[in-house]
């Protein structure tokens, strides 16, 4: 498990997937973001 931080930034992108489509977000505010 060298790549823990990576992992970790993986994760961090899935919890804020989860959330954008629990908060019904926009998909132009989600490119805006990238």
């Amino acid at each position: 498990m060298q790549n823990q931080e990576e992992d970790i930034d993986v994760w961090d992108e899935v919890v804020d997937f989860t959330k954008i489509k629990k908060g019904g977000i926009k998909v132009e505010e989600i490119l805006s973001r990238l």
